[in-house]
């Protein structure tokens, strides 16, 4: 694998092409808020741009593909707060202490830090493809423009980690990457191209917090009506096996959030709502190929799989051996 060194401050897009990539890179500034980079090579294609929003965000996005692996080492300047939101086979990161984490996958992360932080980003998977888009504000304007005195749990327990840097993650949702996507592909350019990315800037601010308010209050102690209904939820999923309804529609039969739904049921069944349900499923399918009545493929859709392949490797993943084997 290549490594490369890269030392650079935010918004140095050039010493990134010129160590990072080794390569030539084009480089804009359609106006004095905003910096952009292209880069296309035989290894190494991508994009990517910085812009201060004048309501105190800096919005940063960058998309890239590659198809050999390679690496480079940052130094990082101390963030008060970074969302960052990442698709796709991300870089894993490697802090000076040695903490490892992955960049992508379809989760938000949230960071900390109180000084700089030497990392090293290592790009591994062959012909991968990686999206993000970052945001980054201080917490005081945030309270500003939230118009509140505090921010939400999440965040004030993560600034209050008097360790150099913290990090908090959460899935990224389908409301978030249809942001994130409009923020990636703008297609506004001239006067009206910095009014967008500053309207979609706090659209996705806006999100991001009323994402950590759900997840907070997804997190509270349950009640005993949480309790009711997930149990309620629960006995739905045993009832119909064969066919299951989606999680949105379990939450409005039971009359829960989502939210509610998936972290409730895993503080009180243990398991999330489908990992439970996949379970069940192959422990009904075990019962009745072990009465020995019905055939595999008569098993497999008596607990709602209509492919008997993909019932065998559930089967053979929950008890390690293969249906046919219980008789």
């Amino acid at each position: 694998m290549e490594t490369v060194e890269f030392r650079g401050n935010k918004g140095d897009l050039g010493r990134f092409a010129r160590h990072a990539l080794k390569q030539a890179a084009v480089m804009d500034q359609p106006s004095p808020f905003e910096r952009r980079i292209r880069w296309d090579a035989a290894d190494r294609v991508g994009f990517g741009s910085t812009v201060d929003l004048r309501s105190g965000i800096k919005l940063a996005t960058a998309k890239l593909s590659w198809s050999d692996p390679w690496a480079f080492r940052t130094r990082e300047a101390a963030t008060p707060l970074k969302f960052m939101l990442g698709r796709g086979a991300g870089p894993r990161v490697t802090l000076s202490d040695t903490r490892t984490h992955a960049l992508g996958g379809g989760v938000v992360q949230i960071r900390h830090s109180t000084r700089p932080v030497s990392t090293m980003l290592e790009f591994d998977a062959d012909g991968a493809e990686f999206e993000t888009v970052a945001l980054e504000i201080d917490p005081g304007r945030l309270k500003e423009l939230l118009g509140a005195p505090t921010l939400p749990g999440v965040l004030e327990s993560l600034l209050a980690n008097e360790a150099p840097w913290a990090m908090h993650e959460q899935p990224l949702t389908p409301a978030l990457a249809r942001i994130s996507d409009e923020v990636l592909n703008v297609g506004a350019n001239g006067v009206s191209r910095h009014l967008f990315l500053e309207a979609r800037g706090l659209e996705l601010l806006a999100s991001l917090i009323d994402e950590l308010v759900a997840a907070s209050e997804a997190f509270s102690p349950l009640t005993a009506f949480d309790i009711e209904r997930l149990e309620r939820a629960r006995r739905c999923l045993l009832e119909r096996l064969a066919s299951p309804p989606s999680l949105s529609a379990l939450a409005r039969s039971v009359g829960l959030n989502e939210f509610k739904l998936k972290a409730g049921f895993r503080t009180l069944f243990g398991d999330s709502v489908f990992g439970y349900l996949r379970k069940e499923r192959m422990s009904h399918a075990r019962r009745l190929l072990a009465d020995g009545r019905l055939s595999v493929l008569e098993v497999a859709a008596r607990v709602g799989y209509a492919n008997p392949s993909k019932f065998a490797a559930a089967f053979r993943k929950q008890f390690g051996f293969p249906p046919s084997a219980v008789r």
